[in-house]
């Protein structure tokens, strides 16, 4: 079966494509094997199925996402493409730097930290103060970095 793909949705800096592409650069992986069309692959819980398919949309797949197994409880989804794979490496994606439109994009940062970011209210018991709001965010150094120094500009 030929699969479609939309093989320049990163082409354009829309806000839609910062997003997909934060979230890439924070849970996807870009792959090069010999002999074979480059790759991208993301793999989530499979409580965040949806979250895959709203990616394959926007990419115009209609590659299949696979279903969880009750060894693994994770659902995968991947596209060969070497546009799509060459845009976002030439983006950052594995750099030690993050392109300047992605650095001040709040879309960028909103799929970063949807891909590895979390923020919440904790309940506290030995303290004064009852909750404590917190924002998190792990990854590269380069990237944590950008996000930074896009946290203290941020005006809005």
């Amino acid at each position: 079966m030929v699969h479609t793909l939309r093989e320049d949705a990163f082409d354009r800096l829309t806000p839609e494509a910062c997003y997909w592409i934060g979230f890439l650069f924070a849970d996807g992986s870009v792959c090069y094997r010999q002999g074979h069309k480059p790759q991208i692959s993301v793999g989530l819980a499979a409580r965040d199925r949806d979250h895959l398919v709203a990616l394959r949309n926007f990419l115009g797949s209609t590659s299949a996402i696979s279903e969880p197994t009750p060894e693994r409880q994770a659902c995968q989804f991947s596209v060969r493409s070497f546009q799509l794979c060459d845009r976002l490496l030439s983006l950052g994606r594995y750099d030690d730097r993050v392109d300047d439109a992605l650095r001040a994009s709040r879309d960028f940062w909103r799929g970063v930290t949807d891909g590895d970011g979390s923020i919440g209210s904790y309940k506290r018991s030995s303290s004064s103060i009852r909750c404590l709001s917190q924002f998190r965010l792990v990854g590269r150094r380069p990237v944590l970095e950008a996000f930074a120094a896009f946290s203290a500009n941020a005006r809005d």
